[in-house]
């Protein structure tokens, strides 16, 4: 992902993480891997709002 005005934000949600959101940049140094997403949990990958507003 080339173009640094974009975002990938990762939202979980489910018996695994009650009452947690997790919001990621891709361009931040994290290791996405050492966070807990459980069976059954609920992932979904969203644009940001700037982004979403302009597809619609």
């Amino acid at each position: 992902m080339d173009d640094t005005t974009r975002s990938i934000i990762r939202n979980v949600k489910g018996p695994g993480t009650p009452n947690k959101r997790r919001d990621i940049p891709t361009t931040a140094d994290v290791d996405t891997n050492t966070c807990t997403v459980r069976e059954d949990d609920i992932l979904c990958l969203l644009e940001s709002e700037r982004e979403a507003r302009r597809l619609r």
